[in-house]
C-alpha cells in the first residue's frame, strides 16, 4: 500500500531484560534477503509510552523517513546492507 518493497516488522514487543534494540539487531541477521526499500516498520505514535516513538529501532540504526496515510505512525527504515549493525 505504501509502495515499498521490503522486509517489514509488523509487530514488536519486548517482554525480556534484553534491550530492545539488541533484539531487533539479532533479528536482522536472520533475513537473507530483503527487497529495495530494505528493512520497513511503523509506530504508532500513540500506543507507545516513549516521547520518541521508534527509539529502540533508531538505536539499531533505523531512520525515521515519513508518516503513514493517515499521519498517526512513524515510518521508520534501514538498509538491508546495513542488517546487524547499529549507529553506534
Amino acid at each position: 500500500m505504501n509502495g515499498l518493497d521490503g522486509w517489514t516488522c509488523t509487530i514488536f514487543r519486548n517482554e525480556s531484560k534484553v534491550l530492545s534494540s539488541e533484539l531487533i539487531l539479532e533479528a536482522e541477521t536472520f533475513v537473507e534477503e530483503c527487497g529495495p526499500s530494505g528493512f520497513i516498520t511503523y509506530v504508532y505514535d500513540e500506543k507507545v509510552r516513549s516521547v520518541n516513538p521508534g527509539a529502540c529501532f533508531k538505536l539499531a540504526g533505523w531512520r525515521r523517513t515519513g508518516r503513514s496515510a493517515d499521519k498517526k505512525k512513524t515510518l521508520l527504515q534501514k538498509p538491508f546492507a546495513l542488517r546487524g549493525v547499529s549507529h553506534v
